[in-house]
């Protein structure tokens, strides 16, 4: 049955706990993406508002190939060890994981700010950004984007507006998100895979030779 085949397959080792069991489920937040939804949730032993990604593992299970299911399993373990190693203010915070035979769980710092994407549309239908504004807002990509370079060594591989968030709509403070496409820099070594969003994915990228300066190109 679908159940069956849906309870064989993980993307974790260690599962964790029943998320219920610490999370109380509020609302959900933004729209939902290709694979689930996200959700503001209270962590009840904090008494803190998180976000919790719920991801729909069915989506990966049923009626696809083997090495479609292990790309996308591959990338959400990839997510989450880089979301694990990266303590940066301009970087989305991670909390916790779980995982049942139906859904795997990313808790993460809430951003309920609105997507820069959004922000830059409403933004031009008034009166533009000021040279201060776009100073201040670059400033903070180029800080995250540095740290991720040069001190987890690590290429994002799919930056665009819609991957950057606002912590909430008073607080312009900007945080980095998704990391499915994130890669391990080797320096001795060039990535070649593509991948990347259209019209924001360098040109080197499309030739399949390149590094983390694809980064700056998006």
């Amino acid at each position: 049955s679908a159940c069956q085949c849906l309870g064989a397959m993980y993307v974790l080792k260690d599962r964790g706990q029943d998320i219920k069991g610490d999370y109380k489920f509020q609302k959900k937040i933004g729209q939902p993406g290709q694979f689930g939804c996200a959700w503001l949730a209270t962590k009840k032993s904090k008494g803190e508002i998180l976000a919790v990604k719920v991801i729909k593992k069915e989506r990966f299970l049923l009626n696809v190939s083997v090495d479609f299911r292990e790309k996308c399993f591959n990338s959400l373990r990839n997510e989450i060890t880089v979301m694990k190693k990266a303590e940066h203010k301009n970087i989305i915070q991670f909390e916790d994981c779980f995982e049942d035979s139906r859904n795997l769980y990313i808790a993460m710092e809430a951003c309920t700010g609105g997507e820069l994407f959004d922000y830059i549309q409403e933004v031009q239908e008034k009166d533009g950004f000021s040279e201060v504004e776009c100073v201040s807002l670059l400033k903070q990509i180029f800080e995250g984007l540095h740290y991720l370079h040069s001190e987890l060594k690590i290429a994002h591989c799919d930056l665009k507006p819609d991957n950057f968030l606002f912590k909430d709509k008073t607080d312009r403070k900007i945080k980095i998100i998704d990391f499915g496409m994130a890669k391990f820099v080797d320096p001795s070594k060039f990535f070649r895979d593509l991948c990347g969003t259209p019209y924001y994915i360098a040109p080197e990228v499309w030739k399949g030779n390149y590094s983390n300066a694809c980064d700056m190109w998006s």
